[in-house]
């Protein structure tokens, strides 16, 4: 039996399902030996993907080629090294292609004699245009954005060379895809975790504004670098200080905190967030040998991702905080859970992909996908992941988690029934609903790390447990956006990083478009609007009761389709949200990545988001007293 797939997924399907590819197995290879501490890593693991999926090259001397469709090779040098600069020492020839107009990402590591690196592109016989350095460098690496297929040369030159520079120093990378790293419950595990001003003598002004980042890693070096740098951020520097809690979720399981009731609550990440800011308002934090006092009076919070839902524990479980807290800005966090952070949801998910649902080739291929999403990006051994699983509130309009049975390829090597139900859903009685026969559950029983599900902190009516504060940015991949930026040329992810990881939630959101559920079938998906990771009623916190889909359709026939381009029902979602309906924002063709980076441009000092953010923070002040 056949079942439907976008054409861009039955291809990777049909390719990758075959055991003698010879990608899949370098690929097998790497992730066999990171789960069992052999010596390969995740990064071995995604270089593997990128380079079968035609991703990225590797050219000699530890040169790193990445973009879409792209492919170089090596080359004889035309004329000699001094022709080129005086100051060049070697130089290496390469010839790029590439299918896509999109730019290519060199990146170069950093010659071990110090010398400086520098590229050109040939443009004629004897005559090199020099590439600037692109900014946003990642560790270890420099960095180049080839925006045309052709002839380039790269230079290893006296170290006196001068390379360009930004006008503003770039913010730090912000890793990897995936982490394998095994993790424990332990309070040492948390070592890393601090609480301190970022920029103190710069960002100074009085009120305190508390950076709180998603599941695993702390990705505010762009907003960081704007509030510091830009001119855009001058009023931000003015009446704000930044404070950033930094929770590192690589090694360490904690819950959220959802609920005090429970014995883990004492090591859950709200708890800890608690504890810092009572330490830094009585003893301060010593910084570059100074020490800055946390005021004690009225603070903001800014958080992305699940970053939101830890401001929302935080506020409930600590009403102390909530009477001083005067606004939380949440970039798309899964107010209502994500499926992608359910595991049997991303297990019946994939186990769609394909041309049949029994082909041997194709449920490995399943089992080493899901396999790699739920143990390097999502894991579920971490109970902050689980976390962020699929609240179902959604279940009485008819949009809710399916009852599906259906067979998956389980590590190592063996295929399993599972059942995917409301069961599974991320609520506190969610595993003793009656009438349903469903045995599998994973993890098979809850961690001693649980500290309850999404239903207590989520309120019955609009604006309660604190939702009158919230400004919700919510943003949605559109098709159509993608095109036209395309064409225009104008392409916000301009690093090596974003764009692998843009491209890969851009897959994400097709595979999410084409769940089933109640009341849904392809192409008409209940979680088809949405960032690549949060669907947008989720980010909108909508109440559930909505019985119509939240865009546009038509029938064409006889079959209902979405309206391209995406035309959402923003009457529908105002009506439905439980935070106040003139706070939503809406971020039309903004990926999940995208509302964290801002799409700032350090090289302009400019973000199409942060200073709206800051307008919203500015918009509820409270007025100093005289």
């Amino acid at each position: 039996m056949f079942v439907r797939v976008t054409g861009a997924l039955a291809l990777a399907a049909l390719i990758l399902a075959s055991a003698a590819s010879a990608g899949v197995g370098e690929f097998q290879w790497h992730l066999q030996r990171t789960l069992r501490d052999e010596g390969s890593t995740a990064l071995d693991c995604q270089r593997a993907i990128a380079r079968f999926l035609g991703k990225s090259v590797t050219l000699s001397n530890g040169m790193l080629l990445n973009g879409d469709a792209v492919a170089a090779k090596t080359a004889a040098l035309p004329v000699t090294p001094d022709r080129i600069d005086a100051s060049v020492l070697r130089a290496q020839a390469i010839t790029v292609s590439a299918t896509s107009s999109l730019p290519l990402n060199l990146s170069i590591p950093f010659p071990a004699e110090g010398n400086g690196i520098a590229v050109y592109r040939r443009i004629g016989e004897d005559l090199y245009m020099r590439v600037p350095l692109a900014p946003g460098t990642r560790f270890g690496y420099l960095e180049y954005l080839l925006e045309y297929p052709g002839e380039y040369v790269v230079t290893e030159e006296d170290e006196d060379e001068e390379i360009p520079e930004t006008p503003l120093p770039g913010p730090a990378p912000t890793g990897d895809f995936f982490d394998f790293t095994p993790v424990s419950a332990a309070p040492e595990a948390k070592a890393a975790w601090d609480f301190y001003p970022m920029a103190p003598e710069t960002i100074a002004g009085p009120v305190p504004v508390i950076l709180i980042h998603g599941m695993v890693s702390d990705r505010w070096t762009d907003f960081a670098h704007w509030a510091e740098h830009s001119d855009e951020a001058a009023a931000f520097r003015a009446h704000f200080q930044l404070w950033n809690f930094s929770h590192p979720g690589t090694g360490v399981t904690a819950p959220i905190g959802f609920s005090s009731a429970y014995p883990s609550f004492s090591e859950s990440v709200v708890a800890y967030l608690a504890r810092f800011i009572e330490n830094a308002e009585t003893h301060g934090v010593e910084l570059d040998g100074k020490r800055y006092v946390f005021p004690s009076g009225p603070y903001a919070m800014v958080a992305h991702s699940a970053g939101g839902l830890k401001a929302r524990a935080f506020l409930v479980n600590y009403p102390e905080h909530a009477e001083r807290v005067f606004a939380v800005v949440t970039l798309a966090c899964p107010h209502t859970g994500t499926p992608w952070g359910t595991p049997e949801w991303v297990r019946h998910t994939l186990s769609g992909i394909g041309f049949t649902r029994e082909f041997i080739g194709e449920k490995i291929f399943q089992g080493l996908l899901a396999e790699l999403a739920l143990n390097g990006y999502f894991n579920i051994q971490r109970q902050g992941d689980l976390d962020v699983g699929w609240a179902n509130f959604d279940a009485a309009g008819g949009f809710g988690i399916p009852t599906r049975t259906f067979r998956a390829w389980l590590w190592p090597w063996n295929l399993h029934e599972i059942t995917l139900s409301p069961r599974d859903a991320n609520l506190t009685y969610a595993r003793e609903l009656s009438g349903i026969a469903d045995e599998t559950f994973e993890p098979s029983e809850l961690f001693d790390t649980y500290c309850g599900g999404l239903d207590l902190i989520t309120p019955a009516e609009r604006g309660g447990m604190h939702l009158d504060k919230f400004f919700v940015y919510a943003g949605y991949i559109d098709a159509a956006d993608d095109i036209t930026r395309a064409l225009n040329g104008s392409v916000p992810d301009d690093h090596e990083n974003r764009y692998t990881m843009n491209s890969a939630l851009r897959l994400v959101q097709q595979v999410m478009s084409t769940v089933e559920s109640a009341g849904a079938s392809y192409p008409i998906g209940t979680y088809r609007v949405g960032d690549g990771f949060v669907p947008l009623q989720s980010q909108l916190l909508l109440d559930g009761t909505e019985t119509e889909r939240v865009y546009e359709t038509q029938v064409i026939r006889g079959r209902e389709i979405p309206v391209f381009p995406t035309r959402l029902r923003e009457d529908l979602l105002r009506a439905h949200t439980l935070a106040l309906p003139d706070r939503i924002r809406i971020l039309k063709g903004w990926s999940h990545l995208d509302t964290i980076t801002g799409r700032y441009r350090p090289e302009s000092g400019q973000s199409a988001l942060f200073p709206r953010v800051v307008d919203d923070l500015l918009s509820v002040l409270p007025v100093a007293p005289e």
